[in-house]
């Protein structure tokens, strides 16, 4: 029993990772680029990533945005990772809370540690210190809400939850409104 336990736990934490990840890799892009006006930069300088320094000029190029959005989606996968391991055993209600709170602690560690230590120039959307503390927020959150998909201990409604047939109240055979016309 303990085995099945540890195994729901570890699987919660992966699919929370991997989708959470993604999901969030895609919100908080998509703020990026809806912000960027607001922060005077570019939309598509969002969608790059700074490790291209000599693709970041203004505008669209296929090859930055997509190799951009590849890198940015891949680490938005492992912090969700760490994320979804490290707190799985966690209740539901304490992993919503506790996604945003991640989110800031992603956006503080990859500002001040992480881009410092490879030589990283900051992104340019992010020079506006309140628009990237939203949509860090809205990526934790994203990933706290996906994580409630994938644990059994969520209730569901019933509508989601599988019912063998055999299960299932059976059909009326007649209309009760009939009589009513």
């Amino acid at each position: 029993m303990e085995a099945a336990a540890d195994e729901s736990w570890v699987n919660v934490g992966l699919k929370t990772g991997a989708w959470g990840g993604l999901l969030g890799g895609i919100v908080i892009t998509t703020l990026a680029m809806a912000g960027a006006p607001l922060a005077g930069q570019d939309v598509w300088a969002a969608a790059k990533n700074p490790i291209f320094a000599s693709q970041m000029h203004p505008g669209f190029y296929l090859p930055a945005v997509l190799g951009g959005q590849l890198v940015h989606l891949a680490i938005s996968i492992v912090w969700a990772l760490t994320f979804g391991l490290g707190l799985a055993r966690l209740n539901p209600t304490d992993r919503v809370i506790a996604g945003p709170i991640w989110g800031l602690a992603v956006m503080l560690s990859t500002f001040y540690v992480v881009l410092p230590a490879f030589r990283i120039p900051m992104p340019l959307g992010y020079s506006d210190r309140l628009l990237a503390t939203i949509e860090f927020l809205f990526y934790g959150a994203t990933m706290g809400a996906v994580s409630l998909l994938f644990d059994d201990r969520v209730p569901r409604p019933a509508s989601i939850q599988h019912v063998p047939p055999h299960w299932r109240h059976p059909q009326p055979t007649h209309n009760y409104w009939v009589r009513w016309r």
